[in-house]
């Protein structure tokens, strides 16, 4: 029921609004700090012997690798160049943005796919749609912002501190090219999604309301993404790459991790497997790092939306309906992350493997996730004269 009122509030708002997106790429200096692990160059894998050996000391049962193999912490700090997208509609830039922070295997490319004509963008819709502006950018050591050591620099901690930092300057209108926004919302996909919650962890009031896609508080499974994966090194595929970055060993890792059965275009697997970004060792043994479910829960007062697929593979094991102690489902447990939120909500789309993005079900998905902000009051201002913004309007 929940699901058809978000698509009923979404229909009646795409009446006032429908343009096509105006955007710009952008590399934004970020300024963040945070204490990464210290782990021993011996884990770098430098052969693909060492990177099996690594998934299958990651994936061991009963043991925790990143545990028994943390030497210490150490601080790290600098201004990093982040590459962006930020898009707004063709009639102005309304007064609410929306972050998006791709997972595992993506750079900013996954909201915006070029598959089809762009017929999967989620930023078509978002902004040429729904009205919002959006910015996706390349998470820190990924895609076309700033690389670096695979191990003990490109970690969770860091880039959860340069998202921090980015959707504060977004608020602050700090960002050369960008408008002050007076919302922020953050729109996460899988590691994208874990890092939302280890962000509110740190920092309640950084967003206004937040979408968690292809997610739930269920890490046991993460095991079933590494070993689907049959990781590589990259550096041979893509050689700007260090040893350190991994990629999926083909296409079958590909389906078999991000893919419902029977529900996306078979030939999106070739497109993903030439367009895919590699993620980092260090990634992988700082997977949850700050926002494992059993830590306490965030302050967060904003409107919460969990949506995943189905047959979400990491996430549930490839069963999404199944129940977890007092909830209906394993993405409605993640509610208990979010006692203090002023709304919260489940959905699970139907067929959609992990990959929200790239099945056909997308259109039901970028519905109820900007529908969810819209009918809770985080939709772009709108009048009959046009997008209203502190210090004036834009037409439309």
């Amino acid at each position: 029921m929940a699901a058809r009122i978000v698509l009923l509030v979404a229909a009646l708002f795409v009446n006032h609004c429908v343009s096509q997106p105006s955007c710009t790429n952008l590399t934004i200096p970020v300024t963040a700090s945070a204490r990464n692990g210290r782990f021993p160059e011996s884990l770098n894998p430098q052969t693909e012997v060492e990177v099996t050996n690594f998934v299958l000391e990651l994936t061991r049962q009963g043991t925790n690798f990143t545990q028994a193999s943390l030497e210490g912490y150490a601080t790290v700090s600098g201004t990093f160049n982040i590459t962006a997208t930020y898009c707004q509609p063709a009639a102005g830039a309304p007064d609410v943005i929306q972050v998006l922070t791709h997972g595992i295997g993506f750079d900013r490319g996954y909201w915006n796919l070029a598959f089809n004509n762009y017929n999967y963008s989620y930023t078509n819709v978002a902004v040429g749609t729904y009205g919002f502006a959006t910015l996706a950018y390349d998470r820190l050591g990924i895609g076309e912002s700033q690389h670096g050591d695979p191990l003990n620099f490109v970690q969770s901690w860091i880039q959860m501190a340069t998202l921090e930092s980015l959707s504060n300057m977004l608020r602050e209108g700090s960002i050369q090219g960008i408008p002050k926004f007076e919302k922020v919302l953050h729109v996460g996909h899988s590691f994208g999604s874990i890092q939302t919650v280890g962000v509110l962890k740190m920092d309640p009031n950084v967003w206004d309301g937040v979408a968690l896609t292809g997610y739930s508080t269920q890490s046991l499974y993460f095991d079933f993404f590494e070993l689907a994966s049959d990781f590589v090194e990259a550096q041979p595929l893509i050689p700007e790459y260090p040893l350190g970055y991994l990629a999926p060993g083909g296409t079958a890792a590909l389906e078999e991790d991000l893919l419902g059965p029977n529900e996306f275009d078979p030939t999106i697997l070739p497109f993903l497997a030439s367009t895919g970004a590699p993620p980092t060792v260090g990634e992988f043994l700082t997977l949850t790092a700050g926002s494992a479910a059993d830590g306490p829960p965030t302050e967060f007062t904003g409107p919460v939306l969990v949506i995943s697929g189905q047959n979400d593979l990491p996430f549930c094991g490839g069963n999404c309906d199944q129940s977890f102690t007092g909830y209906p489902t394993l993405p409605a447990a993640a509610q208990r992350l979010f006692p203090n939120a002023s709304a919260y909500q489940t959905v699970i789309v139907p067929g959609s493997g992990h990959g929200l993005n790239l099945q056909y079900t997308h259109p039901f998905t970028y519905a109820q996730v900007n529908g969810f902000f819209i009918e809770h009051g985080l939709g772009p201002s709108w009048s009959g004269s046009g997008w209203h913004r502190r210090g004036g309007s834009k037409s439309h």
